[in-house]
């Protein structure tokens, strides 16, 4: 059996970020309209802000591949095969979800 390479191992991490990404996402905006109590308009825009991240970031996977399909042959991916970027940006949505859900908890505004 053969050990994956470098540039295997970061396209998972990325993989992993995006995952990460998607569950933070659904719960942000759900304990943020907790804490802060927002009603209409404020409140429909903060729950959809987590699409519009998640179309942002596959807008972006898609730009990164095809530059680099037009200037590398050889790499697929390009910039995610070599830097963890949706990993450390899921790592981010899952810390946001965690401070979110600890504040909303504390304030006693917590949903369900």
């Amino acid at each position: 059996m053969t050990s994956p390479n470098r540039e295997e191992l970061t396209f998972q991490k990325n993989i992993f970020g995006l995952i990460f990404l998607l569950y933070s996402v659904t719960y942000i905006a759900n304990h943020a309209t907790a804490i802060f109590s927002l009603k209409g308009l404020p409140k429909e825009i903060l729950h959809y802000s987590g699409e519009v991240i998640l179309i942002l970031c596959a807008i972006g996977y898609e730009v990164f591949g095809m530059i680099s399909k037009k200037g590398e042959r050889s790499a697929k991916f390009g910039l995610f095969y070599r830097i963890p970027v949706l990993f450390w940006l899921g790592c981010g949505g899952v810390f946001l979800n965690t401070i979110l859900l600890v504040a909303s908890i504390v304030t006693g505004r917590c949903e369900k």
